[in-house]
């Protein structure tokens, strides 16, 4: 795991973590290339460098995760080095999430969805919340200012769910398929590479369709679906996509 030391300290509007490089951008890359055209500012935190994955060296995959961080958007694309496929609750990993999250001070945390076939997946969900709880208590001292953000989502990985709302990316889906693919070595199925699903042709028809699927009903191109545990507010009763054709 990461000494804390080696976070950077540079604060975003929007933070999103992934279990491992490639899972943001499948998951909520189109909000992060959205958030970045309408001058907000994000980070990508991964929990674990991917080292049991099928293809793909460490080195190669922080390569093309920095790649993609660009593609995106993001500020900076960090990396906590949980050992992948262990991901487990411990005082030492949540103090490691607390202080990125006082670190970075994001208004918006988006995890992948609570249940999902990848254990590694639905641990980060249920990590990051604990976290964020702690991240709001004075009395755990870091020596860094208590912080817990305003709002938190969850984005789809393989599981769905009854989305809370679906965000309009048409303009945004072509930019996020090009930050996935910039995965060259889980997604490219070149010459040595051993076949997965995720290297397989209709792994990616299957990300347009869902995307497809999830922008009909808003009456979209292309959208993307997100979970909150709570009701989401409004101020403005006018402020949302119209939804009555």
């Amino acid at each position: 795991m990461i000494d804390p030391k080696k976070l950077s300290n540079e604060k975003v509007d929007i933070l999103a973590f992934g279990a491992h490089p490639d899972d943001i951008e499948d998951g909520c890359g189109g909000l992060l290339v959205k958030a970045a055209k309408r001058g907000y500012s994000t980070g990508i935190i991964d929990m674990s460098l991917g080292e049991l994955s099928t293809n793909g060296t460490v080195e190669e995959r922080q390569k093309e995760a920095q790649a993609a961080r660009k593609i995106l958007g993001a500020k900076f694309r960090e990396n906590l080095e949980v050992p992948n496929n262990f991901f487990f609750n411990s005082r030492e990993l949540q103090d490691v999430l607390v202080k990125a999250i006082r670190a970075h001070k994001p208004e918006m945390v988006l995890v992948p969805y609570y249940f999902d076939r990848h254990p590694d997946h639905m641990a980060t969900g249920n990590l990051v919340r604990e976290a964020l709880f702690t991240s709001g208590l004075i009395r755990y001292e870091t020596g860094q200012e208590k912080h817990r953000p305003t709002r938190f989502l969850f984005y789809m990985m393989w599981n769905e769910f009854q989305p809370s709302f679906i965000l309009d990316i048409t303009d945004e889906f072509d930019t996020k398929m090009k930050a996935l693919l910039a995965h060259t070595s889980q997604f490219g199925g070149g010459k040595g590479t051993r076949k997965t699903i995720d290297n397989d042709a209709d792994t990616l028809k299957f990300f347009e369709a869902r995307a497809r699927n999830y922008g009909f009903p808003i009456a979209k191109r292309y959208g993307e679906p997100y979970l909150s545990i709570n009701p989401i507010g409004l101020d403005d009763p006018m402020g949302f996509i119209p939804n009555f054709f």
